[in-house]
């Protein structure tokens, strides 16, 4: 994809193709150590794909002030002057993980990276979790991220018996995209709840003009759909979920 001779609209000259390529990885230290998943290829498009964020001289555009500048300004640093583009990776995460609110730090306050679920599953909480491959907001791997470090505090048998992850392909920012997004996790939470029915998979639509075009099954973290190998690809039923190869 990068062009041969100039710049051209079908295709990437090196520095774009480099930048991509940073998109794709995430973030990482000055010693290449990763701190937070990058975006996924194939949710660059569409008005809410990451291109629209992270194009032109303001990256994120009115959601840079969401997302980076109003944070680091207020909450981070209490510092209407500080620069966003010169955040240090190797020192600024821990300083304001660090940051005092009397009482308690602000990672502390704000993070949601807690794998202790014990208390919630104890009282018989049922927990579905989704994440779509295309969003253009949090990370996709963020979710995937998470859902291990419950696995790896507690065992997969315990986490089978609460949790299920669904990462949606094609879905945007919770809502939207080019994919299968129109699903409902509620019935399948209150079978699980009130008749212990695991969810192992559920099927989601592609509606347009108010008509489904197409059906496809979201399978249960780790599992991924795998067509039969016969029948349409636009019908769920002509796929499995099953683990991808190890």
């Amino acid at each position: 994809m990068i062009c041969a001779g100039s710049d051209r609209d079908d295709c990437l000259t090196a520095p774009q193709a480099a930048a991509i390529r940073k998109v794709y990885a995430g973030a990482a230290d000055s010693k290449g150590r990763p701190l937070f998943p990058g975006y996924e290829p194939g949710g660059e498009l569409g008005p809410n794909g990451w291109r629209t964020y992270l194009s032109g001289p303001a990256p994120f555009g009115a959601m840079q002030w969401v997302y980076a500048t109003g944070f680091l300004r207020g909450m981070a640093f209490e510092d209407r002057a500080y620069e966003p583009s010169t955040f240090d990776f190797d020192r600024d995460i821990a300083r304001i993980e660090a940051k005092d609110l009397g009482g308690e730090t602000l990672a502390q306050a704000i993070n949601a990276i807690d794998p202790d679920l014990s208390a919630f599953r104890a009282r018989g909480g049922k927990l579905i979790h989704y994440h779509g491959w295309s969003d253009a907001g949090v990370a996709p791997r963020s979710s995937i991220a998470y859902y291990e470090s419950v696995v790896a505090r507690g065992g997969q048998a315990a986490a089978d018996g609460f949790y299920r992850l669904f990462m949606v392909p094609g879905l945007q920012h919770c809502i939207g995209g080019p994919g299968a997004t129109s699903f409902d996790f509620l019935a399948p939470l209150q079978m699980w709840v009130e008749q212990g029915r695991r969810p192992e998979r559920v099927t989601a639509s592609r509606i347009e003009d108010g008509k489904v075009v197409r059906t496809r099954p979201l399978c249960a973290y780790p599992k991924q759909a795998v067509w039969r190998g016969s029948g349409s690809t636009d019908q769920a039923a002509n796929f499995l979920c099953k683990a991808p190869p190890s």
